[in-house]
């Protein structure tokens, strides 16, 4: 669980950080960077999900304005077994 801890912290260095990436070269690091953390929490047994979510905040003396969270799910991987020597295990990248 430490190890998927420190998955998390550097994911949210990298959501802290996003909005100020302005270069391609720091969008592509952030990209390498990312799929390297993804493949370490496959390492480890997990398959982590992200997305966005659209929110609306309301109220207040301002009309509604739309905002976004991140949302990410984090699955522990099972063991699936090959049928006819293909792997079944769902992969991305």
């Amino acid at each position: 669980m430490d190890q998927l801890a420190s998955i998390f912290d550097a994911m949210t260095d990298w959501a802290d950080i996003s909005g100020d990436l302005l270069y391609l070269s720091q969008q592509r690091d952030a990209h390498r960077s990312l799929n390297g953390l993804l493949e370490d929490a496959e390492q480890i047994g997990f398959a982590v999900f992200g997305g966005k979510r659209r929110m609306l905040v309301t109220g207040g003396v301002e009309p509604p304005s739309p905002w976004y969270r991140a949302v990410i799910y984090v699955v522990r991987m099972a063991k699936l077994p090959e049928k006819d020597g293909i792997s079944m295990r769902v992969t991305w990248g």
